[in-house]
């Protein structure tokens, strides 16, 4: 890997206009942007991470963006509930049938969905059971936390993942703990038979730890990173991008404790002679935060 024109762009400024009376024009305060060149970089990384859980730490040692120590990362499953239609005879009457959703967190909880049945239209517990999934899928607070399908006579209920972050290229769901609560209860009537309980088909797992599978020791290339020099960092710049739920801390072996970085927020340090000591860093989320790190030095 070759640099071409490796550079830190820094600057704080704002433009003021005046206020008093009889005074016009503006006025630019703070150092304009500017750009100092790194030249004696020759090496670098950059990668973006998803850091799930107050708990997690990313352990970076920014000389070779080694990882090792950091939290392992829990994909998560989503949690998927089922309960059966029973209807020998499809519907046998017009009117609504009522089922009941129990879910912790949903809104109105336990709450009553209404399903319209005909007996002209729904003529087999198939049918009902597609009814089913449309009524809840209409429903507000359902929707927010589910989606529903039906598949034959069975009523499928699948929680929806709490967010999902782009991480590099890569799209990645988080998901909510298992919900032991959640139940899809449907009352007896319209020739359909009670069935208090579903069934809990898939336990939810909760998604957490560090997810920075380019935090790896290696370069943009994807070869093995020559590691920066004792002392010879030249950037270092750290994002809590926008899609972060809160701040993130960062603490070093010497300098750095419980720095916050709070969402669209970042920490950034340049050293024009590529000079500056070198420590391992701790980057550890208040909740769920989406990163971006980036580091060049010297080899020598």
């Amino acid at each position: 890997m070759t640099l071409s024109s490796p550079k830190s762009v820094v600057g704080l400024n704002t433009i003021v206009t005046p206020a008093t009376s009889n005074s016009s024009g503006n006025l630019s305060v703070g150092p304009s942007n500017e750009s100092v060149p790194l030249a004696l970089a020759n090496t670098g990384y950059t990668f973006d991470a998803l850091l799930v859980g107050a708990g997690t730490d990313l352990d970076i040692d920014l000389a070779d963006c080694d990882s090792t120590g950091t939290t392992a990362f829990t994909t998560g499953v989503a949690q998927v509930e089922t309960a059966t239609v029973v209807a020998g005879s499809g519907a046998t009457s017009n009117g609504v049938l009522t089922l009941t959703v129990t879910a912790a967190g949903m809104t109105g909880s336990p709450k009553a969905i209404l399903v319209a049945l005909t007996t002209t239209t729904h003529t087999t517990a198939t049918l009902i059971a597609a009814a089913c999934a449309v009524a809840l899928n209409a429903n507000t607070a359902y929707a927010a936390l589910f989606t529903a399908t039906s598949a034959g006579a069975t009523v499928i209920t699948t929680r929806k993942a709490t967010a999902t972050y782009t991480v590099g290229v890569t799209s990645v769901p988080t998901y909510a703990a298992n919900d032991a609560t959640l139940n899809l209860a449907i009352a007896a009537g319209l020739g359909v038979s009670a069935a208090a309980s579903s069934a809990d088909t898939t336990a939810g797992v909760l998604t957490a730890g560090a997810y920075a599978v380019d935090a790896d020791g290696e370069d943009f290339e994807g070869v093995t990173l020559v590691a920066i020099a004792t002392d010879k960092v030249g950037g270092l710049l750290i994002k809590n991008k926008a899609a972060s739920l809160a701040a993130i801390t960062l603490t070093s072996a010497a300098t750095l404790v419980d720095l916050e970085v709070q969402p669209s927020g970042s920490f950034q340090l340049t050293a024009k002679n590529c000079d500056q000591p070198i420590e391992a860093l701790t980057i550890e989320p208040v909740s769920t935060a989406l990163i971006q790190v980036t580091v060049l030095g010297a080899t020598s």
